[in-house]
């Protein structure tokens, strides 16, 4: 359906290459001007003044033109009607914007483990953490710990013989994370990853589900005798936004199976989700561009 974007007023109008007067109608002038039925409203003569008022607001007025020019004069006037809108829009937008209440950013960290074994109470290998801001779409500051799976063993955590035989089909890359030099003790780790929650300010714990990365790090805590510095109703499950938005984490990206890489990946794809789902904030620059190609019949 198209938008009746323009006002045709009718007149009189003296011709330039006779001299004539003649009057042009509404159904000329939209010939004139190249429009067809639904682009425009007509501005009759025997309208009351208020009524015309009403029909012409927000609209484009086109008259009979003596020079001709009409497709000329209908380009020009799209273009100033489209910068004088935008102008508007935008003043608009900003005194929104200066409007909202700013509420205290919550941050979001995204959680990943590589363990010997899928149950509460397994060795863990190593820890990937990644600030990041879903609405605004970005990635902050980011932890990745190697861990010692002996360290795991003496504080009585699970080393799992199916795990053990998966790790051996993993890549090398994924592999190497076993023998990794600079793998710390497990309380080391969650001293590193209790500095790295306050520094950050971390109130959303994110998982690839919670009942996975959650569970098996709050279980190291328990074993280590220490408490978990997340609250348990603030964990967040990536599946869920996954699902709704239909997307997948780009596994493909980084090696696979480390913690660092999965944790980037899967903040990244919440990101995405969350744009998908119309839950991300857009940029004044991106919403004036939507107004421009609307304003200018490019989008509907």
């Amino acid at each position: 359906m198209l938008e009746a974007r323009f006002a045709l007023e009718p007149g009189w109008i003296r011709s330039r290459t006779d001299g004539q007067d003649c009057y042009v109608g509404v159904r000329r002038l939209a010939r004139l001007y190249g429009l067809r039925d639904g682009e425009f409203v007509s501005l009759l003569p025997t309208l009351d003044a208020s009524l015309r008022e009403g029909l012409s607001r927000g609209r484009i007025v086109l008259r009979p033109r003596a020079d001709g020019l009409y497709a000329l004069a209908r380009r020009e006037a799209v273009v100033a009607h489209a910068q004088t809108r935008l102008a508007q829009i935008g003043s608009e937008l900003r005194q929104i914007e200066a409007r909202r209440p700013r509420l205290a950013r919550r941050s979001h960290v995204m959680v990943d483990l590589e363990t010997m074994g899928t149950t509460p109470g397994s060795a863990i290998v190593s820890l990937g953490a990644t600030v990041f801001d879903p609405v605004e779409g970005t990635l902050g500051a980011q932890l990745y710990v190697p861990i010692d799976l002996a360290s795991c063993l003496r504080l009585g955590l699970r080393e799992d013989p199916a795990t053990r035989s998966w790790w051996s089909r993993q890549s090398a890359e994924a592999q190497a994370v076993l023998t990794d030099p600079d793998r710390v003790d497990l309380t080391v780790a969650l001293d590193r990853f209790d500095a790295f929650w306050r520094m950050v300010g971390g109130a959303e714990f994110w998982a690839h589900g919670p009942n996975f990365d959650e569970t098996l790090l709050g279980a190291a805590y328990r074993m280590a005798g220490r408490r978990a510095p997340w609250s348990f109703w603030n964990t967040r499950c990536t599946r869920t936004i996954y699902a709704a938005a239909r997307i997948a984490p780009n596994r493909a990206k980084g090696i696979h199976h480390n913690a660092l890489q999965d944790a980037v990946n899967q903040a990244e794809a919440v990101i995405e989700g969350f744009r998908v789902l119309g839950l991300g904030r857009r940029p004044l620059a991106w919403r004036l561009g939507r107004v421009a190609r609307r304003i200018c019949g490019g989008e509907a």
